[in-house]
């Protein structure tokens, strides 16, 4: 250790006196040792560990030192630029010797290379620094770089193998759903990164450069397997493990980007990531040429231009069947009992609760027969503050915030602002505001009793024909809530009624070609009367409406995954979302961080997806022009709902 502590000393020394006799720069004043000091004693300092971190501090001040001030005069030069990656790979390594898995005799010999790779780089340096004749040194100058390249990856490769253990991937708890956006924004990370000049990128494009190229092809590849993965066990084994592997990478990378366990992933995680990736390409290779079954199975592929605003429905709602359900219910809330009310609409996910409740709450008879009128979805994650000022906002008309509400004036004898909160509870303020009205509160899709629990006070019970209208999944919730009025249980639609509104879905206000009748109604038939599978299907099949073998190939891909998956709701907005064009998924994908049931506005939606990268201007589109398009092609699939739209019919909320 001592020998190459000496030998790294003097090689500083060297640089600095190299570098510094050209300018005025002080010599640091740590390497300037009084050449009267007792040898030995200089020896033993050098030799602790805490004199070997301050050695490679000089070491690596040096090194920025000549990277900033020296290397930024030969930008054009080749060589100059070369060097300047190797400065930055051993200032890396410097910084984290002390903390890598290096240790013992191992750090003896690593840093007796980086002293060879010093004394070469200085080498270089005189020969670049002298200026005036370094056309005549350019052979020199390129040896000189190509033998310290050739060390350097001497020296990364004896890392690897001396030092990184070996990584197993095992079964991770990554999402997968929306695998395919995530590959899509990993693949377009990854051609950032090759574009930037940042050095800890450029250190990391050798590796970044065969990830892209590799994971490309698997994006193909799990593009086309993801309709009938549930068919093949090995499929969708395949798909899982390019997943975790390209989470992995990921992980690796943006560890580097910020310095944590650098050399460790750097040298250990992601060369291991890379041949694990290779592996799989040998695999999904071979099992495409020997199982060209799976061929066959390619029943969607999504199409190639965006739809145009001009498809999208003209109405909002679409509500087929339940005409006998909603006037009998209809006459429960205008009728009946003078007392309060409650009454329970049941069913599955994707049956319909909400739209026929909607159809309820719009209808003109209910407008009419009810004082106050509110709407308000509790959801499985609720703020109670929230639902008691959402309903108390549409009862009494308050146009200000929650916090406008809240705070009341300042108070001359407190001192500061009081809260309503400390005058009147919120919850009694509601209650108030509804005394004396004959008022009409639907509560959409509710699942815990203890949300009703917690909300049933504040609705006053004074005789004055009032009514709450609940939506849920759970039967025993609804017989929890009961008043006076049996749950009601929503059939499903009939195959009349599903061919109905699968028609009014695909071809608007158009008649469906008789050719296709007889697919349609096989189609309509396999939804299970469920309007979201429906709805749904019709989404895709809109796509190619005219034709048959188009909806032949949507109807037998989609209830062939409905039969793995056991859930049609669930199987159906998988398969929509997996038919979607690659420029879409990450749109409705970032639709996710917003609350289940919140209307979201569409400007500020807009600028989300500006300010996050996720849409680009198209040639002479503007960037508006192209995310408005965006989120017309989704509504158009029936992926978004419309809220509310402005007076020209444009889109407001959704």
């Amino acid at each position: 250790m001592v020998s190459i502590l000496l030998k790294l000393r003097g090689l500083v020394r060297a640089g600095f006196m190299l570098l510094t006799c050209r300018n005025s720069l002080p010599y640091p004043r740590e390497m300037a040792q009084n050449e009267n000091d007792d040898t030995l004693e200089s020896l033993k300092r050098l030799s602790n560990a805490g004199n070997l971190n301050r050695f490679s501090y000089l070491l690596q001040s040096w090194m920025e030192y000549f990277k900033n001030e020296k290397l930024k005069d030969f930008q054009t030069n080749v060589s100059a630029k070369k060097i300047d990656a190797v400065v930055e790979f051993l200032l890396i390594l410097l910084a984290n010797v002390p903390n890598s898995v290096i240790n013992g005799k191992t750090l003896d010999e690593v840093m007796e290379k980086v002293v060879a790779l010093v004394g070469d780089i200085f080498v270089v340096a005189e020969k670049l620094l002298e200026s005036s004749s370094i056309q005549d040194k350019t052979s020199e100058i390129n040896i000189g770089v190509a033998q310290i390249l050739e060390k350097i990856e001497h020296l990364k490769a004896e890392m690897e193998e001396r030092h990184c253990k070996t990584l197993k991937f095992s079964p991770s708890q990554f999402p997968t759903m929306g695998r395919l956006g995530f590959m899509d924004f990993l693949l377009i990370k990854f051609h950032e990164m090759l574009s930037s000049e940042s050095s800890l990128a450029t250190l990391m494009k050798p590796h970044i450069g065969i990830l892209k190229e590799e994971l490309s092809l698997l994006r193909s590849f799990l593009g086309d397997v993801a309709k009938f993965e549930h068919e093949h066990e090995i499929l969708k084994d395949l798909q899982m493990r390019i997943i975790n592997l390209a989470y992995e990478a990921e992980v690796a990378i943006d560890s580097i980007l910020v310095q944590y366990n650098l050399l460790q992933h750097l040298f250990c995680s992601l060369p291991t990531i890379i041949k694990e990736i290779k592996i799989i390409s040998v695999e999904v290779t071979e099992t495409w040429s020997k199982n060209p079954a799976p061929k066959s199975c390619l029943a969607v592929k999504p199409p190639k231009h965006v739809l145009t605003e001009n498809s999208i429905p003209t109405n909002i709602e679409d509500i087929v069947g339940f005409e006998d359900d909603a006037e009998r219910i209809i006459q429960q809330l205008i009728k009946g009992e003078d007392e309060l009310d409650v009454i329970t609409i049941v069913g599955m996910g994707g049956q319909g609760k909400t739209t026929f409740a909607r159809k309820l709450y719009r209808n003109r008879t209910i407008v009419c027969h009810f004082d106050a009128q509110a709407w308000c979805c509790i959801s499985q994650t609720y703020d109670l503050e929230e639902v008691f000022f959402e309903i108390f906002r549409q009862v009494t008309g308050f146009k200000g915030t929650l916090e406008e509400l809240l705070f009341g004036e300042f108070n001359q004898v407190t001192g500061r602002k009081e809260t309503l909160k400390e005058k009147r509870n919120l919850a009694d303020m509601l209650r108030k505001s509804l005394m004396g009205k004959r008022y009409f509160i639907v509560l959409d899709d509710m699942w815990e009793v203890m949300a009703w629990d917690e909300l049933r006070l504040s609705f006053p019970n004074d005789e004055m024909g009032s009514r709450i209208l609940l939506t849920t999944r759970l039967e025993e919730l609804a017989k929890q809530v009961k008043y006076h009025t049996d749950p009601y249980f929503l059939p499903f639609l009939t195959p009349e009624e599903s061919w109905e509104l699968l028609q009014k879905k695909v071809f608007l206000k158009e008649s469906c070609p008789p050719e296709l009748y007889l697919l349609g109604q096989s189609a309509a038939e396999k939804c299970k009367g469920l309007p979201l599978v429906i709805i749904l299907m019709a989404g895709i099949i809109s796509r190619k409406k005219m034709e048959a073998s188009w909806w032949l190939e949507v109807s037998n891909a989609l209830f062939s995954l409905v039969g793995k998956v056991g859930e049609y709701g669930l199987a159906t907005i998988q398969f929509s979302y997996d038919n979607l064009p690659v420029q879409l998924r990450p749109c409705l994908l970032y639709m996710g961080m917003f609350p289940e049931d919140h209307e979201i506005e569409v400007s500020r939606l807009i600028n989300l997806w500006k300010a996050e990268g996720i849409v680009q201007s198209i040639e002479s589109r503007r960037f508006e022009e192209v995310a408005e398009g965006y989120l017309m092609d989704l509504i158009s699939c029936s992926l978004v709902m419309v809220s509310k739209r402005g007076y020209k019919g444009k889109v407001k909320y959704c």
